[in-house]
């Protein structure tokens, strides 16, 4: 009974935050953290972060990581790699991932610990800058395709990256051998998936299109919503199973299931039932349990938090800079993806609870990582106001919420 009541008050608590929030042209995120943080131990305590409440958190992840990748396709991956966006995302993503890691050895983490921070560092919100370019109209403009490209990209990347520390955290910092064994575990999941990519492949599509038809012939209600979300579930089981975090498994699979598994014609019901439940449910009870595991007090070190919120934005800009000139961009373009490239959003707040949650950082850098998070969803679109110019920018709000009707755009807004 304790749990249904500390779920019922988190669940209040964290949809009137993030009601209040989104009324205040804020991410809904923001104030189901807030929610978290007041609920919690930080303040008055009604709420704990219990072994029940953490189980629902990942599930909030794993429905936040489904809904996110829902969107795209591995043939989306394809033609970002294809895409002038990949020139953008090396440097989005290294030169991040390459400073954070460098902080970290320099405030005294161990090797995975460091590598953890410099990745999460690297990660960009993809529909943060779909509604941005959007409400911009340069959505399908060269720029808008180049930073799209490169922010999946840096995505992907970065969750295989997670995947690839998993079990790199032991006592002595990083394990040449465990890693060797690791890389070929990801080698496995990966052969897995292009295999399986392949047989729906095979003869145009012949096995896919036999099984959507067969699918519309089952009695049972929802069966276009299920039959997809199965197999991105059967990809998480096989990555946990094979030593990789469930979320590279969540993410990879949902791109194989957009792909081959979705008819045409469902794919709005899919979407629509899949945010119902994520952004309805499971999601505010995530961003509510980070509220919960939040350290406030952990904020005291201003030079710490100051450290990694200027090497976060400055490295994701220069990054960004570096990639946008090598694609022998315009300066201002160049310096609007610099800005655009640094929203973090929702994953990187995804990415900070697996790290606190597999020993790579402590609860004083979780709270600093969530932050940077918050602070870098809210600073993109008044910066790209700022470059851009605001006659273009008419509209331009900061609720961060996805346009409809968009590939990229549709996604969970609170990323």
């Amino acid at each position: 009974m304790d749990i249904l009541l500390s779920l019922l008050i988190l669940l209040v608590g964290a949809r009137l935050s993030g009601e209040l929030a989104a009324r205040m042209k804020a991410p809904a995120l923001v104030g189901e953290i807030l929610a978290g943080i007041v609920l919690g131990p930080s303040v008055f305590g009604f709420v704990r972060p219990d072994a029940a409440i953490q189980e629902l958190a990942n599930l909030g992840i794993f429905f936040i990581v489904y809904l996110a990748a829902l969107e795209l396709t591995l043939a989306d991956v394809r033609r970002s790699i294809r895409d002038s966006g990949i020139f953008i995302a090396i440097g989005a993503f290294t030169i991040p991932a390459l400073a954070g890691t460098v902080l970290g050895g320099a405030i005294g983490l161990a090797p995975s610990s460091a590598m953890f921070l410099g990745i999460a560092l690297a990660f960009t919100a993809l529909p943060v800058l779909a509604r941005i370019l959007s409400d911009l109209d340069l959505l399908h403009t060269p720029l808008g395709r180049s930073l799209l490209s490169a922010g999946l990209l840096c995505d992907v990347a970065g969750l295989a990256s997670v995947g690839l520390l998993v079990s790199l955290n032991g006592p002595l910092g990083l394990d040449i051998w465990a890693a060797a064994v690791l890389l070929l575990k990801f080698g496995v999941f990966f052969a897995t998936m292009m295999s399986v990519d392949m047989i729906f492949r095979y003869r145009h599509g012949a096995l896919a299109a036999w099984i959507l038809r067969a699918s519309r012939h089952l009695l049972t209600k929802e069966s276009g919503f299920a039959l997809p979300f199965l197999v991105a579930l059967g990809f998480a089981f096989l990555a946990d199973l094979l030593g990789l975090h469930f979320v590279v498994g969540a993410f990879f699979g949902t791109l194989l299931v957009s792909e081959h598994v979705i008819a045409d014609r469902d794919v709005k019901a899919v979407r629509s039932a899949t945010s119902a439940i994520t952004l309805g449910v499971f999601g505010p009870v995530f961003f509510a349990f980070i509220g919960l595991t939040f350290q406030v007090g952990s904020l005291g070190n201003v030079v710490l938090v100051g450290a990694v919120l200027g090497v976060a934005a400055a490295s994701k800009f220069v990054g960004g800079y570096v990639g946008a000139a090598w694609s022998h961009m315009p300066r201002r373009d160049c310096m609007a993806v610099g800005i655009g490239m640094n929203g973090r959003g929702a994953m990187e707040l995804v990415v900070a609870t697996l790290g606190l949650e597999l020993g790579l950082i402590d609860g004083t850098l979780f709270s600093i990582l969530v932050l940077t998070g918050v602070v870098t969803t809210l600073m993109t679109p008044f910066g790209l106001r700022f470059v851009l110019g605001r006659s273009k920018a008419e509209g331009l709000s900061p609720a961060l919420v996805p346009a409809s009707g968009t590939r990229a755009g549709s996604k969970a807004e609170r990323e």
